[in-house]
């Protein structure tokens, strides 16, 4: 008896392994954006920058608007319940640049959203500086020291121009073909990204 239950159970076992594809796993939507984390951060950017502000409401969820519409006035603060410091003041909101970009620490494209002043001021004097341009043609190393809000630092390092690796450029011919990511879906709060494995 115990002989024929251990039988059937292997040949379901083999058949659970046809079940699913190799390296399949229930994607995260959130999985799609790229955290900075401490130390290192090797990307190559992927695509041109959508650009505009945002401030996080009283229940810590994200509001973006496109730079042609300008920045939150006062009274878009107070109509969307924006934050509020400790003073009582609103927070305020910050200009952002979001794209896609390979990230190097975990080998496949991600969403960046760069809101960090030194990050972008560094970002764009690459791009102004002749001897490095347009941020897609190089791999950059963003740095961060600290985790806080006070001690928390960036640097951010171009590697030479080189072309991508021919993996890197496949996944985005891929991403292309199936149209799996329209970063303008951020200004309609859905994601920009559609996951796939890569």
């Amino acid at each position: 008896m115990n002989q024929i239950f251990i039988l059937i159970m292997k040949a379901n076992i083999q058949k659970q392994n046809d079940f699913l594809p190799t390296g399949y796993r229930v994607p995260d939507k959130k999985d799609q954006f790229m955290k900075l984390s401490v130390g290192e951060n090797n990307v190559r950017v992927l695509s041109t920058p959508i650009m505009g502000y945002v401030v996080f409401n009283e229940d810590k969820q994200p509001i973006r608007r496109n730079m042609e519409a300008g920045d939150f006035t006062n009274e878009d603060l107070e109509k969307l319940r924006a934050k509020r410091g400790e003073d009582g003041k609103f927070e305020g909101s910050r200009h952002f640049w979001l794209m896609l970009v390979w990230d190097y620490n975990t080998n496949t494209p991600k969403i960046l959203e760069v809101k960090q002043v030194s990050i972008l001021k560094a970002m764009y004097a690459l791009f102004n500086n002749e001897k490095w341009g347009d941020p897609r043609s190089y791999d950059i190393n963003i740095n961060r020291e600290g985790t806080g809000k006070t001690d928390t630092k960036f640097t951010v390092t171009p590697e030479p121009p080189s072309e991508p690796a021919k993996s890197i450029i496949q996944t985005l011919e891929q991403i292309e073909k199936k149209q799996l990511c329209r970063l303008e879906a951020i200004w309609e709060n859905e994601y920009p990204f559609e996951l796939y494995n890569f």
